[in-house]
């Protein structure tokens, strides 16, 4: 997500991630050494399908749960904050994500921690 800040009269790019302005995390930055406007690493390889829990079945309770997780240098994924969704939802996004693993971001061929913004849909698979 891109972010603006009304500066002088006119709008300005901020940078690129959710609450820039009072939670400035590394969130996909550009690599300086990689071609423009392009990201090295940081390809999802391992995804776990979140556990659609019989009370939220039964519930009828669907929609996205949207997280923003901090994968560490080595693609692991390090914490997980829940930005939107269903609290009978979100236990088990995090459960899933904290299983992903990530193909690891890199800044001019090192392997840097970052953040990601990630959607899970429930019911899973549709």
């Amino acid at each position: 997500m891109d972010s603006f800040v009304y500066v002088g009269g006119a709008f300005r790019f901020f940078g690129r991630g959710m609450y820039s302005l009072w939670d400035p995390p590394r969130v996909r930055l550009a690599d300086p050494c990689a071609p423009p406007g392009t990201q090295t690493g940081g390809r999802l390889i391992h995804r776990v399908e979140p556990v659609y829990s019989e009370e939220a079945q039964r519930k009828h309770v669907k929609g996205f749960v949207k997280v923003l997780a901090t994968v560490a240098e080595d693609g692991s994924v390090k914490d997980v904050k829940i930005i939107t969704g269903d609290k009978l939802l979100v236990g088990t996004a995090i459960a899933a994500v904290m299983q992903w693993r990530y193909a690891p971001f890199m800044n001019c061929g090192k392997p840097v921690e970052m953040r990601t913004m990630e959607h899970l849909t429930f019911p899973p698979n549709q």
